[in-house]
């Protein structure tokens, strides 16, 4: 799929140096907001938090679902607590700035789920994938096709 990249974005890209702009990784998990940056950095008005972590990518595969590997240091163990209170997968959302610019989402990775996580003393790690659509139940648990909601089924 294609992407529409602004013209500093693309001149980043294609330069030998990068032009000098520095590309920012801004993630979005329920109510915390972090960029890895060492300075915050304010994105269309909402304040993104330096803090140390790292987004491994995946390789180009046709053969399994592609998912992201997430690891984020656990300086104050906040994150760990926040997710141990976590009764589902914490939704998570990628966005990719230049820091010139960072109103401008150069791109933008939502309706993730944060899973298979682990943490030591240091670092949290976790894999960040979408929701496997294609392998839920249909219709879902618990819908009942009574004559009171769909009454064109029991005529």
């Amino acid at each position: 799929m294609a992407r529409e990249l602004s013209t500093a974005a693309r001149q980043s890209l294609f330069s030998i140096d990068g032009n000098g702009e520095v590309w920012l990784v801004l993630l979005k998990m329920g109510e915390t907001l972090v960029v890895n940056n060492n300075e915050d950095v304010v994105s269309r008005g909402q304040t993104y938090t330096a803090y140390p972590f790292d987004i491994f990518l995946p390789a180009d595969s046709l053969e399994k679902s592609p998912t992201v590997t997430l690891r984020i240091d656990n300086v104050d163990q906040s994150l760990t607590q926040w997710i141990r209170e976590q009764s589902t997968p914490p939704e998570v959302t990628l966005e990719i700035v230049l820091a010139s610019n960072p109103d401008a989402i150069e791109i933008k990775v939502d309706n993730l789920l944060l899973v298979d996580v682990s943490w030591t003393a240091t670092t949290i790690t976790g894999t960040l994938r979408l929701e496997d659509i294609f392998n839920m139940e249909f219709p879902s648990k618990g819908s009942v096709y009574d004559p009171e909601q769909f009454p064109g089924l029991h005529s």
